[in-house]
């Protein structure tokens, strides 16, 4: 969908090295400590740290340690360091402001309605979630990664980085160092708004899923396929679709002056297009 930097975003800088001092603060901490935090597989949950987000299905490791808390609706903190949570409330909600006068902005520039993406994605309840990558030396770079070609799965990430600038974006075919300055705030617009627009504009593009699929369903393994379909599915915020909880919108125009009418809804166009589409994607992940 994009990328971008913004600046003069009211979240100061000062804050902002804050929030990257308090990260580092944790990541230093014993790891004894650190175990505290651990937690399952679930994505959404409250806290997670360890060095990935699903261990049973990852291929490979990765050479990383992570943290995510969850601060919206609910705010969540780490109680280690003891700076940990003042700050990260505090940039929280000053971020959160950031992302919803963002997403006001693409609204309009849509031609809608300022609060459109705000309410259709009712943001009000959405999960907002700060997270923190550190990459510790490596004694052998050239055979470890830290993090791989991904998407973001959410509606919009706001990511700052210290002064290593190893944060890099794929721009026609080339993998461009993102070296801001420093009170910007690097903008993803991630696979949720790519979904939300494409639903509202065009034919729906989920051509992708068939790269985050990598299980292929075989006799052996239909415990595991699902796990990963089902997951891949409900991150993308269209499961709905298989479970029935998506309900097919009325086929027909309803007016007023005319009551039903014979105009096909687009609603009900795009709504059709996506069911079918993924019908054929989950068809390709059995093969």
């Amino acid at each position: 969908m994009g990328v971008f930097i913004t600046i003069n975003h009211g979240v100061p800088e000062s804050l902002m090295k804050a929030m990257i001092d308090a990260c580092h603060g944790f990541f230093n901490l014993p790891d004894e400590e650190k175990q505290d935090f651990k937690s399952g597989d679930d994505v959404l949950g409250t806290f997670k740290y360890g060095t990935s987000y699903n261990l049973a299905l990852d291929k490979f490791l990765l050479w990383r340690d992570l943290f995510k808390v969850r601060v919206h609706p609910e705010f969540y903190s780490l109680y280690k360091p003891g700076c940990f949570s003042e700050v990260s409330m505090e940039f929280s909600k000053g971020s959160r402001e950031v992302a919803l006068e963002i997403t006001r902005a693409i609204s309009e520039s849509l031609g809608l309605e300022p609060n459109y993406i705000y309410d259709a994605m009712n943001m009000d309840r959405g999960i907002q979630i700060i997270a923190a990558n550190y990459y510790p030396p490596c004694p052998q770079p050239e055979h470890a990664i830290g993090i791989p070609h991904h998407t973001d799965h959410g509606l919009v990430t706001l990511l700052i980085q210290n002064k290593m600038n190893g944060l890099q974006v794929e721009h026609n075919g080339k993998w461009l160092t993102v070296d801001g300055p420093a009170n910007g705030l690097f903008f993803n617009l991630a696979d949720q708004m790519q979904h939300k627009a494409n639903m509202t504009f065009s034919v729906p593009k989920i051509d992708g899923l068939l790269g985050v699929i990598t299980i292929r369903l075989n006799d052996d393994n239909f415990v595991k396929w699902n796990y990963q379909l089902q997951s891949v599915l409900q991150g993308y915020d269209l499961y709905g679709h298989f479970d029935g909880t998506s309900v097919c919108p009325p086929k027909y125009v309803v007016t007023e002056s005319e009551g039903v009418t014979t105009e096909i809804s687009e609603d009900y166009r795009h709504w059709l297009q996506l069911d079918k589409a993924l019908l054929r994607r989950v068809f390709v992940a059995q093969k």
